[in-house]
């Protein structure tokens, strides 16, 4: 519930940010319920949400950023300065807290009858042979996803998703999707919470 009504917080600061639907959000933060929030937020308004590892080298970072063309994008530590003078607005993360706690859910779109464009939002791979690539993700591939991965696993409300992979991987993104589908709640972590250390080279290259 209190994701819920971030969401809707959120949905109404960024409209405030001129958010429309199709423009592109950004998101490079390290993992928090804020990402939720936002990447919630973007969909309501029609907007195409993007999370990227915060931990990425400046260069990869600057690249992905350039080659989805964000209107707006929120960041945090390194990411917030190797994301400066790139494409559209940046905010830090302590303004877009204090901005989104302000908002008024009651000038927030519907989600019944907020607009559903094709495309829900874009996973960068890991550039591991090449540069990264935007992989673009509509709406129904979330919805046939989640549910091919619920049908396997059969979560359940009462259950707990541990989740410790950064929210810029596909999987882990799809954990807060399996979540709404299932009822489950979410324990977020971190990396060296799980034995790995996702700010090593071999992670974030």
């Amino acid at each position: 519930e209190q994701t819920r009504v971030w969401s809707l917080r959120a949905a109404a600061w960024l409209r405030e940010q001129g958010l429309q639907p199709g423009d592109r959000l950004v998101v490079a933060l390290p993992n928090q319920p804020l990402i939720a929030a936002l990447v919630f937020a973007a969909s309501r308004l029609g907007a195409v949400w993007c999370v990227l590892h915060p931990d990425a080298r400046p260069p990869r970072l600057r690249a992905m950023a350039a080659d989805c063309t964000p209107a707006l994008t929120v960041a945090d530590g390194p990411a917030l300065a190797a994301l400066a003078g790139g494409p559209g607005r940046l905010v830090s993360l302590a303004d877009a807290v204090a901005a989104i706690a302000a908002a008024d859910t009651d000038a927030t779109t519907d989600p019944a009858t907020a607009p559903e464009p094709t495309l829900a939002g874009l996973v960068y791979t890991s550039g591991s042979t090449s540069q990264p690539k935007g992989v673009m993700v509509t709406h129904r591939n979330v919805t046939f996803t989640s549910g091919a991965i619920q049908q396997v696993l059969g979560l359940r409300p009462t259950d707990t998703i541990g989740l410790a992979l950064p929210l810029a991987f596909d999987y882990g993104l799809y954990q807060l999707f399996l979540a709404c589908r299932s009822g489950a709640s979410v324990a977020l972590g971190a990396g060296l919470e799980a034995g790995v250390d996702w700010r090593s080279e071999e992670h974030t290259s």
